[in-house]
């Protein structure tokens, strides 16, 4: 059923998808979006923070909905750091929208297992390559030539926002604009 599933929903993307066109002549720097979610016994939050040059840093931190955290925890169990890790690339996609359309874009990631997901395109978690699936299904649709690498947890700059430590955050990006998860992103997940 789930090959299926799949296969029908390639027939349709390829049905629907526009061009890609790979620019190799240089163009625009590539844009940083680093990611980070973080669970505790009692919430589970994901933040990321968007890095391009010549703009202000922007970044976004905000709890997983409860009914979210339970679809996670039924299909897998009580931890969920590998869908919190993952849920922030999709929420981004749907935050900067319009402006990674059409970008390089260097995704920091500070769990392994999220970002060998990401680049293999599957997880053998039901939830997380469910997620995997809704991020880079949107990534797609804008155009974006996104690349998944490593930061260490140490140096990821979003652990802050993940973890809704803003005063944190201002201290080490001053400037930094904090966004709004909009209204509606978390309703597929549900």
């Amino acid at each position: 059923a789930a090959v299926k599933k799949s296969l029908e929903w390639l027939v349709s993307y390829f049905a629907t998808a526009e061009p890609r066109v790979i620019d190799c002549k240089g163009g625009d720097e590539p844009i940083h979006l680093f990611t980070d979610g973080a669970c505790e016994p009692n919430e589970v939050t994901v933040g990321a923070v968007l890095l391009e040059g010549g703009r202000r840093p922007e970044a976004f931190g905000e709890l997983v909905p409860d009914a979210v955290v339970k679809r996670w925890r039924g299909q897998r169990g009580w931890q969920v750091v590998a869908q919190a890790e993952l849920a922030p690339v999709y929420v981004a996609a749907a935050i900067w929208a319009s402006r990674l359309r059409g970008k390089h874009l260097i995704v920091w990631l500070d769990q392994n297992a999220a970002r060998q997901g990401l680049v293999k395109g599957y997880s053998p978690s039901e939830s997380s390559s469910e997620i995997i699936d809704y991020a880079l299904e949107a990534l797609a649709a804008l155009g974006v030539f996104p690349w998944f690498t490593r930061v260490p947890s140490e140096a990821n700059v979003a652990d802050m926002p993940s973890r809704l430590q803003w005063e944190k955050l201002a201290a080490v990006l001053p400037g930094a604009v904090r966004l709004n998860v909009p209204e509606g992103v978390w309703d597929r997940m549900k």
